[in-house]
């Protein structure tokens, strides 16, 4: 039987001195103890590392933003990052991602797009010459977010399992495309500035920050933070929308405060579910034998939610404490030992590196606790989820199918030109009429339409996914006949 239990994440040890270490050596513990009482810092900071003083003391300066004005425009900003795209220079899918934001009530919250770098290469322009190898100049093409998210993040996750194309990802590696993808891509960024939506002329105001070098996900985000002047941050990829409305309200007044509420440890990161992600804790219990519990339920002055321990960080739509993010950066920065230092790395991503480090240190305890709320949690994924606060939000699987998030597929989605030039192309891309519906519906909500009129226009995600299938199938019949 257990002898100790953590106060502040209620990880049960077999003696009281495993207590003491674990919350010596873990920062958000540390942090929350010192919090309560000021001699705990004194008896914690004397045999802890250079690190983890670093990092308990970040957390202990955790500010309280909850006295801010309840509107999510006074505490959210939006980061999206973009890269080359298939359909470029069309928008489609960057405005309906944008359009989408309605759906979570972030319409008049300050909008930054960042746009990564990327520069022509001979090479890969004669590489692209042949029309016919349409996978590998989809990928190409295709997003950079699309290519290192989708497929090495989903990748990482499965752990080896299957299922990956490295290809799509090696197009993209050191920020070179072919001359002409990259040449769409810019007048694209052209047609983006000169656009009215990104003059703030719009109700939700859109800038645009442009790298000068490529940068990749993790590092794009990184700029974006330096330019975000509200305590939160939605980060976005530019084809990840949001499929149906979510209340933010109560996940934004809890992650405002100091702590997490009723004495829990800081909620420092909430994923929102993709259709990959509608089953995550099983599918993670039998890929890696850790178990995430239940949800755990949380109360804020708008209402209550519920969030599910998160042992990984995943790249997806995530709404974020700005400080930790920045904190998480500076860590890497300084200390070389933290697990996730390659954060820095040109082309990086953040599940790839913090993600796989989070589950790292979670595998090394996999011995699962029975909690107070009767759930068996794998004691790893109890500290790692207090430790760094990371959450997926709970989506009901019933109503909602488990998921909040769509992918606008982008590698399947021509542009005009392309679809003008290919029968092929117009055949494998999808229905304009949905995005365009989809973009109507929301801009509708945000003008204060009622919602059960706006969700009759909505594509539903079967709809959307239905009309690939039937456009592939078709593609693939016409060449065999």
């Amino acid at each position: 039987m257990p002898e100790g239990r953590c106060s502040w994440c209620s990880a049960e040890f077999g003696s009281r001195n495993l207590v003491f270490k674990h919350v010596r050596t873990t920062a958000a513990c540390a942090a929350a103890a010192a919090a309560e009482d000021e001699r705990a810092a004194d008896a914690l900071s004397g045999k802890a590392s250079a690190g983890h003083l670093a990092a308990s003391a970040a957390v202990t300066a955790r500010e309280d933003y909850s006295s801010l004005p309840a509107e999510l425009a006074a505490s959210v900003t939006v980061v999206i990052t973009t890269s080359p795209m298939r359909c470029d220079p069309d928008a489609e899918i960057l405005l309906t991602v944008i359009g989408s934001l309605a759906l979570a009530g972030l319409e008049r919250c300050r909008c930054i797009v960042v746009c990564d770098c990327f520069s022509p290469t001979a090479a890969a322009a004669n590489a692209d010459a042949d029309a016919d190898a349409d996978a590998d100049a989809d990928a190409g093409a295709d997003a950079d977010a699309e290519a290192a998210e989708a497929e090495e993040g989903e990748e990482a996750e499965r752990e080896g399992s299957g299922g990956a194309r490295p290809q799509r990802a090696s197009a993209l590696k050191g920020g070179t495309l072919p001359a002409e993808h990259v040449a769409r891509y810019r007048r694209r960024l052209d047609a983006m500035r000169a656009a009215p939506w990104c003059g703030g002329s719009v109700t939700a105001a859109v800038e645009l920050l442009e790298l000068e070098q490529w940068s990749g996900f993790a590092l794009a985000t990184r700029a974006a933070l330096a330019e975000v002047l509200t305590p939160l941050v939605m980060v976005v990829q530019h084809d990840l929308a949001f499929m149906r409305p979510v209340q933010l309200r109560p996940l934004a007044e809890l992650m405002l405060q100091a702590r997490g509420g009723e004495g829990r440890l800081p909620v420092n990161f909430v994923n929102f579910p993709r259709p990959t992600q509608a089953h995550y804790g099983e599918e993670l219990r039998l890929r890696t034998g850790l178990r995430i519990g239940g949800a755990l339920r949380f109360e804020s002055e708008s209402g209550a939610l519920r969030l599910l321990r998160l042992p990984q960080f995943l790249d997806g739509t995530h709404l974020a404490r700005v400080d930790w993010y920045r904190q998480l950066f500076r860590t890497a920065e300084l200390d070389q030992r933290c697990g996730f230092a390659s954060l820095l790395r040109i082309g990086a991503f953040q599940e790839l590196t913090f993600g796989a480090s989070m589950l790292k240190q979670a595998k090394r305890k996999p011995r699962v606790c029975l909690t107070e709320a009767g759930d068996d949690v794998s004691e790893g994924v109890i500290q790692v989820a207090a430790e760094h606060g990371g959450y997926l939000y709970e989506v009901d699987q019933e109503e909602h199918g488990g998921f909040l998030i769509f992918h606008l597929d982008s590698a399947g989605h021509a542009s005009r030109l392309e679809r003008q030039a290919s029968e092929r192309a117009a055949a494998l891309t999808v229905d304009l009429d949905l995005l365009q519906n989809y973009r109507g519906a929301v801009a509708a909500q945000a003008a204060g339409a009622p919602l059960d009129e706006v969700l009759r226009f909505l594509p539903t995600v079967r709809d959307y996914a239905r009309c690939q299938r039937e456009k592939r199938a078709a593609a693939a019949a016409k060449l065999n006949a």
